[in-house]
């Protein structure tokens, strides 16, 4: 993968995630949270990450995309991100996260 030398996101972590209903900004949010952490000896590319709001169905409620919260990690270090998107329809069950790759805006 480009710029990327390894696998997408190889030797980092998503740690301390949390999703919760929260009033924010006049309505109610699905916040996400937590941090992104290298646990490699190198220095490493950060990607943007995806996140994905499952009902008690299994069935997709809401997906979004976020910018990875810093450029590069050095080792041992941790980057945290945070999150919120109008709260979807009906009861979030379960929230996915995954590395994606970065936007390539022309």
């Amino acid at each position: 993968m480009i710029g990327f030398g390894n696998h997408l996101g190889d030797g980092l972590s998503l740690q301390q995630i949390r999703s919760e209903r929260r009033y924010l900004e006049g309505g109610m949010q699905l916040v996400v949270e937590g941090e992104i952490h290298n646990e490699s000896k190198g220095t490493r590319q950060v990607p943007d990450l995806q996140i994905t709001a499952l009902g008690p169905d299994g069935n997709i409620m809401q997906s979004w995309r976020i910018d990875a919260p810093a450029a590069t990690l050095d080792p041992g270090a941790s980057a945290p991100f945070q999150s919120a998107v109008n709260t979807p329809q009906g009861t979030v069950t379960e929230v996915n996260l995954k590395f994606i790759e970065p936007r390539h805006d022309p």
